[in-house]
């Protein structure tokens, strides 16, 4: 209780000190998930709206929504492995650091799972999880962890700089390293559209940052077409995620 004599703002403050926000991730996502707030957002579950990946008769294109400034990645895992939802995960921070990403799933989500879902995820990804690596957890896998193996954390050929943490064949959790900046990106968007046809697209492409991936998403111009820009605790890309969501038409939610 708080002591004897305080205001009443200062009891409030002390009644909530403490308080726990452990299951943000999966408070927020349930909300972003609800039936018809976001009919953009595609399920390969089938319980949202139906994958329409091509527009105007144009090239097919993969719809993800991009986590960003995601930190570990748990909205992107929540999102790929237990929804069904390809998630593109964008911060700086997530350079070659796929067993970062793949430690969050088991330390961080799957102790969080049903038990029939956990087991599930440890028996397809558990050969990803090095505990030798990890920090202690009380996470009990089914079996004997292994080492990180070689077809985790491969790049997408078709995207430079785009990785897979959990292998080629789950491509619905990927991550690119890159600052979410919207007057970066709008430059580099304004850019490329101003731009000519370049001789060597190979060339072009082995050139680009992750940076300029960044914006040839956003800007409609890649493999991925983005369907949700998101942003849970993004602090300093928080007003680029609205501006961005505003200036290129793609729908947002940020707390």
């Amino acid at each position: 209780p708080p002591p004897a004599g305080a205001t009443e703002s200062a009891a409030a403050t002390a009644s909530r000190h403490g308080a726990r926000n452990q299951h943000r991730h999966r408070t927020f996502l349930r909300w972003v998930l609800a039936e018809g707030r976001f009919p953009s957002v595609v399920s390969t579950h089938g319980r949202h709206a139906p994958a329409v990946d091509v527009a105007g008769g144009g090239p097919r294109r993969i719809p993800v929504v991009v986590d960003v400034a995601g930190g570990r990645g748990e909205n992107t895992l929540r999102l790929g492995v237990c929804h069904g939802v390809g998630c593109l995960l964008v911060d700086p921070r997530t350079a070659e650091a796929d067993d970062g990403i793949v430690k969050c799933l088991f330390v961080h989500v799957v102790p969080r799972l049903p038990k029939r879902w956990a087991d599930r995820v440890r028996k397809r990804f558990g050969h990803l999880y090095d505990k030798n690596r990890a920090a202690p957890s009380a996470v009990e896998t089914t079996a004997a962890a292994a080492p990180i193996v070689d077809d985790a954390g491969q790049a997408d050929d078709a995207v430079p700089h785009v990785r897979l943490p959990l292998g080629r064949d789950f491509p619905a959790v990927a991550a690119l390293p890159a600052r979410f900046s919207y007057d970066d990106i709008t430059r580099r968007v304004n850019r490329t559209a101003g731009a000519t046809a370049a001789p060597d697209a190979a060339a072009a492409t082995a050139t680009a940052t992750p940076e300029d991936v960044l914006a040839s998403i956003l800007g409609g111009t890649s493999l991925y077409r983005p369907t949700l820009l998101l942003g849970l605790h993004a602090d300093q890309p928080t007003e680029d995620i609205v501006s961005l969501g505003l200036a290129y038409d793609i729908p947002f939610a940020v707390v």
